[in-house]
């Protein structure tokens, strides 16, 4: 069943998507694809959604941009887990939590939601 935020289809995504806010981002990951962009598939580009699959080392993945905040993630992610993705890995910027540098790796733990979407 196609997806109405997504635009896609069982099958246009890898199981493995690496999800991060910015638009941007989510092409400048795809150009590190096997191939770069060019050898990727621009899945959906709709309401500024990019999402792009290809292959990393041989390896299929997906990377799609998430928008920012909550209420988009929370409409992508279940969009994917409904196209099959089964591993989501996050990448993207940490606001004001300091005293983290640019370029600074933060790999979370645990998570705590205080937004409202959470139950």
């Amino acid at each position: 069943m196609p997806q109405i935020h997504l635009h896609a289809e069982p099958g246009d995504y890898a199981p493995v998507c690496i999800i991060p806010g910015d638009p941007n981002r989510a092409t400048r990951i795809a150009e590190r694809f096997d191939g770069g962009v060019a050898g990727s598939r621009l899945v959906t580009s709709h309401r500024g959604l990019l999402g792009y699959t290809g292959t990393y080392k041989g390896v299929p993945v997906s990377v799609q941009t998430t928008m920012m905040g909550t209420p988009t993630t929370s409409i992508v992610v279940e969009e994917l887990l409904n196209l099959g993705v089964t591993t989501f890995i996050r990448v993207g910027t940490t606001g004001g939590f300091r005293p983290l540098e640019i370029g600074d790796v933060v790999v979370g733990l645990a998570a705590a939601g205080a937004t409202g979407m959470s139950g």
